[in-house]
């Protein structure tokens, strides 16, 4: 199983009002917290690098292909979400001081944790 890369993400005022609106006027915090499915999509069908087009944004089938293809590389829904999180950070849509690596080690230490009991 290959390892699957940070998605490549970029988040502007236009990006997120897309997203925003395409969820239903729902703000983009909620909706980067939200770990569904569908916000995670929506969430790529806006702000996902399309290296075939050489710009932000794909179509809906490539953003749950590419949701898929991350979680038969060994990534879960969580390690998606840390990486929009970090993503909005960086282009100032969510407070400076959050400390994304410090949730990644969290989240890895917690699935050593787990895997000792199994």
């Amino acid at each position: 199983m290959a390892e699957a890369e940070k998605l490549n993400l970029k988040f502007n005022a236009r990006i997120v009002d897309s997203i925003e609106r395409a969820v239903g006027n729902v703000s983009i915090e909620h909706i980067a917290a939200d770990g569904s499915v569908r916000a995670l999509s929506k969430i790529l069908e806006h702000a996902l690098w399309d290296e075939n087009a050489q710009r932000y944004g794909v179509s809906s089938k490539v953003a749950l292909d590419t949701l898929d293809a991350q979680f038969e590389a060994g990534r879960d829904k969580y390690d998606i979400m840390l990486d929009v999180t970090e993503a909005l950070v960086e282009a100032g849509f969510l407070p400076q001081n959050t400390n994304v690596e410090a949730m990644r080690r969290n989240k890895a230490a917690a699935n050593e944790a787990l895997a000792d009991i199994n």
